[in-house]
């Protein structure tokens, strides 16, 4: 009996594995309750009790959830392998082709290959280069709608979504669309808002059914198909003659380039006309999505606030019509302000999940392979710990660290990092700055009725990005 006992003991001490901690779970919905409407609040007031490492269960499926900078260390940079993939979603798989895109694809070789078809031929910095006269054509105009309004009030957040949709649009099919692509979008973005049940609890997927969810998920991605199918057409007919060699993408939008590489197939992957759909489709929804709530936020905090602080945000030399792009690179405190705001807003403030694809050893504890892993990039950007008066905002904070936007000490990681980072930053922030520079270098903003800026609503509105919960109106008076 003795024996029988010493080795049960052993048995069970070697297969006894040390999970994180975990807040008590509900039966069926596990920890689902404790989120509530701003996930990104209620999971920092858990990591306070819990620890900056814990495991929560949103239905059945076990999650990791990070709220440190050391801990995102350790997920993004030192097992960056082990947690690089994505958790298999319903939604996404219905409106992105069984999740055939680069965002929600699982990690493997397909992943990896259109990943870097994409990059090497679209997101390289010449051909982001390439584009600045649309840029600079988009906000010109945005900036003459300013302007014709007189100084009468106007919807901000409505502007900036106007410009960065041109602005994608241009880049990506080769012209812009009217407001009926607006929303469609803005339809197709908030589908990713609403609950799946079968993603979290799949023996109640039928629920998903019964609600309808599964029904109008159906119905947007044949409606987007039907809209992203006439822009291949459009695009195929083109009687310009498309070339192979890197140098004669320059100019050229992404469906023309994907067109050019799927013909030439140098690369001995197929790109598939659904793979093509995906990537204009993230393109479109997450460039346009991000990169506007991101200048809303920015605005949001210091022009519209502080008025003294546009002259440092915008050191152009007065009488030029506009700010071009190269002076852009001397305007170090324009570009702090924005790290700023995306240190206290990044737009996706829990990153996207991330999934393990193999069982690991994370700071001490066993993490299981499937585990679905959250980065509290929210929390992380406003840890006492690492920030100074992190509820304060400070540009000054920003003017000499961290010459780029990418994460290298993990506690500003508005872009997330590692193998799953944004292989778009470069294309997302040029329009952010130059966007920006050119409002505050060309209008004093004001806020309606006298209202305090210390009173201004900066309460957030959760969604697949955050925005304010409601709109920035202002009054835009041209200085000059």
């Amino acid at each position: 009996m003795i024996f029988i006992r010493t080795k049960w003991s052993s048995f069970y001490s070697k297969t006894k594995k040390n999970f994180p901690p975990s807040p008590r779970k509900l039966p069926i919905i596990g920890n689902f309750h404790q989120l509530g409407l701003n996930p990104n609040h209620s999971l920092r007031a858990l990591s306070q009790k819990h620890g900056p490492i814990m495991l929560l269960h949103l239905g059945s499926v076990p999650t990791l959830v990070a709220s440190s900078a050391e801990v995102a260390r350790e997920i993004m940079k030192t097992h960056d392998l082990s947690f690089c993939s994505r958790p298999n979603l319903s939604i996404p798989n219905i409106l992105f082709y069984g999740s055939n895109d680069i965002v929600f694809s699982p990690y493997g070789e397909y992943w990896r290959q259109l990943k870097s078809i994409v990059v090497v031929n679209f997101l390289n910095n010449t051909q982001v280069k390439s584009f600045r006269q649309v840029r600079e054509k988009e906000i010109g105009m945005m900036m003459g709608m300013l302007e014709e309004s007189s100084g009468s009030l106007v919807n901000m957040g409505s502007f900036l979504t106007s410009l960065t949709n041109n602005i994608i649009c241009k880049v990506s099919v080769g012209r812009t669309y009217d407001v009926k692509l607006t929303d469609l979008l803005t339809r197709f973005v908030n589908m990713f808002t609403v609950f799946s049940v079968g993603s979290y609890i799949p023996w109640l997927s039928w629920i998903d059914w019964l609600s309808g969810l599964e029904g109008r998920a159906k119905k947007m991605a044949k409606e987007m198909d039907a809209f992203l199918e006439s822009v291949i057409e459009e695009n195929t007919n083109k009687k310009s003659e498309m070339k192979a060699d890197h140098r004669d993408h320059e100019g050229k939008n992404l469906v023309e380039i994907m067109l050019n590489v799927q013909r030439d197939n140098t690369s001995g992957f197929t790109l598939q006309r659904d793979t093509l759909k995906c990537v204009i489709l993230d393109i479109f929804a997450a460039a346009t999505e991000t990169t506007s709530t991101n200048l809303e936020w920015t605005i949001n905090k210091r022009p519209s606030k502080k008025p003294e602080s546009n002259e440092k945000a915008a050191t152009g030399r007065r009488g030029r019509p506009m700010i071009p792009e190269e002076d852009l690179d001397k305007m170090q405190y324009l570009k702090a302000v924005i790290k700023e705001s995306l240190r206290l807003h990044p737009s996706l403030p829990l990153l996207l999940p991330r999934e393990a694809i193999q069982d690991v050893k994370l700071m001490g504890y066993d993490i299981s392979s499937g585990t679905q892993v959250i980065i509290n990039a929210w929390a992380i950007g406003r840890d006492p710990a690492k920030w100074e008066d992190p509820e304060e905002f400070r540009p000054e904070r920003f003017m000499n660290k961290f010459n780029d936007y990418k994460a290298h000490t993990f506690e500003w990681i508005p872009f997330g990092a590692g193998r799953r980072g944004c292989p778009g930053i470069q294309f997302g922030v040029v329009v952010m700055e130059l966007a920006l520079a050119n409002i505050v270098y060309k209008f004093d903003l004001a806020l309606p009725n006298g209202i305090n800026c210390e009173d201004l609503d900066m309460t957030e509105k959760f969604g697949i990005t955050v925005h304010r919960n409601s709109s920035l109106m202002v009054s835009a008076t041209p200085r000059f």
